[in-house]
């Protein structure tokens, strides 16, 4: 609530996202303040209604936070959002298929940080 977006070549972005030819991958990469800014700090930038299917990320997202709650798993899968295990490095099965994702013209996204506030 108290934080405010600043986007850096939205334009081209939002150009990246709707006129990439198929196949193209699109690769996006953030820093966030929260655990709740994905999915929302790309929703208050891209709103829902310009993304199909074909159009819709993926992204890594913490396991013991995002698909803790078996009731919510469901969702967070809906939203392409895939589970990774903290402090395990890149050498775990998500990062196979998030790599496999961007190979076949996905767009993904990841937030580097890796850390909780």
């Amino acid at each position: 609530v108290l934080n405010r977006v600043r986007v850096q070549n939205l334009a081209r972005m939002v150009e990246q996202i709707d006129n990439r030819g198929d196949g193209v991958p699109l690769l996006t990469v953030s820093n966030h303040m929260s655990v709740l800014d994905d999915p929302g700090l790309l929703s208050s930038i891209i709103p829902y209604w310009r993304l199909g299917p074909r159009k819709m990320r993926w992204s890594i997202c913490s396991d013991n936070i995002y698909f803790a709650n078996k009731l919510l798993v469901p969702l967070f899968k809906l939203g392409n959002a895939l589970p990774v295990k903290r402090n395990l490095g890149v050498e775990q099965p998500m990062f196979e298929v998030f790599y496999h994702k961007l190979n076949k013209g996905n767009w993904c996204h990841i937030f580097p940080e890796g850390r909780i506030h």
